[in-house]
């Protein structure tokens, strides 16, 4: 049966039938690979924003790699989880509870902190980050 005869049929242009894709296999560089599966092996949860802010590589060719190999982090799902019964919390004297609005401090090559923390704890030590003395 002739092509022209099946695309009228069918209602499509006879231009389209002949049409073959040109377009390459997306390719990724290997050194970005490595880098990228090693922090994902040693924090599975990272995204790919931090990922490249940590390795200091453009995030779109980081986006890129994770969706080629599979690698993109699940969504979390929208919408209300059950929650537990939340208990009032009363501290009976100063220095009982800390708190941030931090999940990660971030610190300079020097490991000195460039955060600030909303309660500094009474020795200038916290979790093991340098004193002010030793950043100065």
């Amino acid at each position: 049966m002739a092509v022209s005869k099946l695309c009228a049929w069918f209602g499509i242009a006879r231009r389209s039938a002949y049409y073959k894709p040109v377009k390459a296999e997306p390719k990724v560089q290997q050194r970005f690979v490595e880098p990228i599966r090693k922090m994902i092996l040693e924090e599975p949860s990272f995204g790919y924003r931090t990922v490249a802010g940590l390795l200091g590589f453009n995030k779109n060719t980081v986006q890129r790699i994770f969706q080629l190999e599979g690698w993109q982090v699940k969504k979390r799902p929208i919408g209300f989880r059950p929650r537990g019964k939340a208990l009032p919390s009363v501290a009976t004297g100063p220095d009982q509870r800390w708190a941030t609005d931090l999940c990660r401090i971030w610190t300079g090559r020097d490991g000195c902190p460039r955060t600030p923390v909303d309660h500094p704890p009474p020795a200038g030590i916290a979790a093991g980050l340098p004193t002010e003395s030793a950043c100065a």
